[in-house]
């Protein structure tokens, strides 16, 4: 799995309506339907079925963060095979325009409106946080439910064991004791979204930033790529995520950054100026801002 970018990370302490045509009878004139409207509609309704924790009134409401961010002046998104983990974070659905970053701990990272954070994404789990290490996990495993493509995908635990979803789906379970995790084969074959859920519960209990270094590799070429991810590690380790990235006819190229963060925080989008949330690069440089907890 390509991931690991060696930047110069800045500090983080974290911190549609669809439209229906109206049956009308032959030879009497129905209200006008803009065709590119319709076409719209139904390309979101297909990328909202990619992200299956969505409730329906989310899915409903779905807008894309490619429709709702455009390219800096002069910038033109790169390309990206469709349906690739970098389309697909591409579209991610955001969140409510009035969520503010909340912590696990209970303290508000940044409040709507924060000229720190552009927009929250909306991400499972709605009532409970995930922590840097655990939300990358969730991103890969979601794109890989959503897209259909599960059967190769699998993480090490810290103990550096690794746990596929084929494993779990036919029925392998984790099971802790003094010594660490082991496998025993004591569960059902079963395919459903709950069983793939529990799967991703317990990839959580025993992820960590050395575990997600087991399943990276650092990118040596000097590119950068929306799916990369950028780690500080330590007590108060943080990862960005590249969802984005565009380029001009010089050769710059400007990226999307989404923030995960210890505390466990939701999952939101960084901005890089107060006018724009894209970090144009700079000597292979990102600065962030600091989140006050």
């Amino acid at each position: 799995m390509r991931g690991l970018v060696p930047l110069a990370i800045g500090i983080i302490a974290v911190g549609t309506a669809t439209h229906a045509l109206t049956p009308v009878a032959v030879g009497v004139p129905g209200p006008a339907v803009d065709v590119k409207d319709f076409v719209a509609a139904a390309r979101r309704n297909v990328h909202a079925k990619d992200y299956a924790w969505l409730t329906r009134s989310q899915a409903e409401a779905y807008e894309a963060l490619s429709d709702h961010i455009a390219p800096p002046d002069g910038f033109d998104r790169v390309l990206l095979p469709s349906g690739g983990f970098g389309d697909w974070l591409r579209h991610l659905p955001i969140g409510a325009s009035t969520s503010d970053i909340q912590c696990a701990n209970g303290k508000s990272a940044a409040q709507s409106g924060d000229s720190r954070v552009e927009l929250t994404i909306a991400l499972q789990p709605h009532t409970n946080f995930l922590g840097a290490a655990g939300m990358m996990v969730r991103l890969r495993a979601e794109h890989g439910w959503g897209t259909q493509s599960l059967d190769r995908i699998g993480f090490h635990f810290t103990s550096g064991q690794r746990m596929s979803w084929l494993a779990w789906r036919n029925g392998v379970r984790a099971l802790s004791d003094e010594s660490g995790p082991r496998f025993e084969q004591s569960g059902m074959i079963d395919e459903s979204r709950d069983s793939f859920c529990a799967w991703i519960e317990t990839q959580l209990q025993f992820t960590s930033f050395d575990s997600l270094l087991d399943d990276t590799r650092t990118v040596e070429d000097g590119t950068i790529a929306p799916g990369d991810l950028l780690l500080r590690q330590g007590r108060d380790g943080h990862a960005l995520i590249v969802l984005d990235a565009a380029i001009d006819v010089e050769g710059r190229v400007a990226v999307l950054l989404g923030s995960g963060a210890n505390p466990a925080a939701t999952f939101h989008v960084l901005r890089a100026t107060e006018a724009s949330p894209w970090f144009v690069l700079s000597d292979r440089s990102i600065e962030t801002g600091v989140h006050g907890r």
